[in-house]
C-alpha cells in the first residue's frame, strides 16, 4: 500500500521537473459549475434558515407548479441532491446518455427555481436573493461540446 503512495510521489515529482502537469479531468468546467450550484442551494437552505424557515416551514411554503404543489423544501433538497449526489455519480460513471441527464435534470430544477423566485410572497426576504443568484447559475450550465 505504501509502495503505491511512493510511486505517486515519485511520479508527480518527476512530472513537475519536466515541467507537465497532470491532465484535466473531463468535463471540468461541467465539474466546476455543479460545485457552485450545490454551494448556492446550500446558501439557499442557510438563507431560509435565516428568515426563520425550519425545515417544517420550508415544507409548508409551496408553489404551483404544472398543476401540482411542490415546496420550498423539495425543490431546494432536489437541486442539493443533484448537484451532491446525482452528477457527480454520472460523471463518475460515464455512459452515452450522462451528461443528457444532467442536462435534463438541470432544466427541471431551473424550471422550479424560477417558479420559487417569482413567488411574490418572497419579496422582501432574503431568501429571494438566493433563489436568484441560484436560478441564474442553473441557467448557465457550460457547454459540453468538444469534450471527451
Amino acid at each position: 500500500m505504501i509502495l503505491r503512495y511512493i510511486r505517486a510521489f515519485w511520479k508527480a515529482l518527476g512530472m513537475t521537473l519536466r515541467g507537465e502537469t497532470p491532465p484535466r479531468p473531463p468535463y471540468a468546467p461541467l465539474r466546476v459549475w455543479i460545485d457552485e450550484a450545490g454551494k448556492l442551494a446550500t446558501a439557499a437552505v442557510a438563507a431560509a434558515e435565516q428568515g426563520g424557515m425550519d425545515p417544517a416551514a420550508r415544507r409548508a411554503f409551496t408553489v404551483r407548479i404544472e398543476g401540482r404543489d411542490m415546496s420550498l423544501h423539495t425543490i431546494l433538497e432536489t437541486v442539493r441532491h443533484h448537484t451532491g449526489e446525482e452528477y457527480p455519480y454520472l460523471l463518475r460513471h460515464l455512459t452515452n446518455h450522462s451528461i443528457t441527464a444532467i442536462y435534463a435534470s438541470n432544466m427541471n430544477d431551473q424550471f422550479y427555481v424560477a417558479r420559487l423566485a417569482d413567488d411574490d410572497r418572497l419579496a422582501g426576504h432574503d431568501l429571494l436573493a438566493a433563489l436568484v443568484r441560484l436560478r441564474d447559475h442553473l441557467h448557465q450550465i457550460p457547454s459540453t461540446k468538444g469534450e471527451v
